[in-house]
Order: C-alpha cells, then sequence, then structure tokens
C-alpha cells in the first residue's frame, strides 16, 4: 500500500512590520493560485491540499499557518519545496526569526522543522493513492 499523505502543519508568528506585505503576498497568491509570481502548487507535484491562514487573537501575536498535505516523507518534501519554490521566502519571510536570503535548503529545512506540529485531525479524501494517480484518474 501506497505511504498515506502526510500532513505538515507549519506555524510561525508574524513580524507586525512586514505585515502588509504579507498580506499583499497573500492576495496574490489568491487572486491567482496558478499563474502567481511567489507560490504555486502545481510546482509541487507530491501535494494534495495547500493553504495559507492567519490566526488572529488579541491575546497573544498574530501566526501564520501553512498547511500541506503532500505524499512522502516531511524532509524530502520541504526540500522539493525549497528548491521548486523559493519564492515561498516571500511569504514565509514576514516571519520573526525567518532566515536571510542566501541561506542554505538545510537551514531553511531546520527553520520549517521547528515550527511543525503534529496534527490533531487530518482529513483524508482518496485512502492509499497518491497524488499522482488522484491527478490520473481525474
Amino acid at each position: 500500500m501506497t505511504p498515506p499523505p502526510r500532513p505538515v502543519p507549519t506555524i510561525a508568528e508574524i513580524d507586525e512590520r512586514k505585515r502588509a506585505l504579507l498580506d499583499h503576498h497573500l492576495a496574490q497568491i489568491a487572486a491567482d493560485p496558478d499563474g502567481n509570481p511567489i507560490f504555486r502548487p502545481a510546482a509541487l507535484p507530491d501535494t494534495h491540499f495547500t493553504r495559507f491562514v492567519i490566526i488572529e487573537d488579541h491575546e497573544m501575536p498574530a501566526l501564520l499557518v501553512w498547511e500541506s498535505n503532500h505524499d512522502g516523507r516531511d524532509i524530502d518534501y520541504m526540500a522539493a519545496v525549497a528548491r521548486e519554490v523559493p519564492q515561498i521566502d516571500l511569504v514565509l519571510g514576514c516571519c520573526k526569526d525567518y532566515p536571510t536570503d542566501g541561506t542554505s535548503d538545510a537551514t531553511w529545512i531546520d527553520w520549517m522543522r521547528a515550527r511543525c506540529y503534529r496534527s490533531q485531525a487530518f482529513y483524508w479524501a482518496y485512502r492509499g493513492t497518491p497524488r499522482a494517480q488522484v491527478q490520473n484518474d481525474r
């Protein structure tokens, strides 16, 4: 049986000085998910589902959540993101303590892994079916 898709929820505190820029980038992505210059999920062939969400609460700092459900191991997926979608820096760079431009993929992956959390719930539409097969069957 094919390994199940895995959720990778990454949660990072937003740098409030960069909040307007983050909102701008997320609006660009939302306006054209397949053709925007920042983040195109289609560039990651193992991605089943992905989204960015901002959590705001007056009791705590604003948080950016990036949820990505994918096939394969988390570390391999993150390496693919670093390699195939380097423009994601424009979004994640609006978070506190984000590594500066020019860092290695390993540094980026370490930053991401330090902010990954285990999912408490996970919807799985096509049990045991990798994304490539879902796309083919459609």
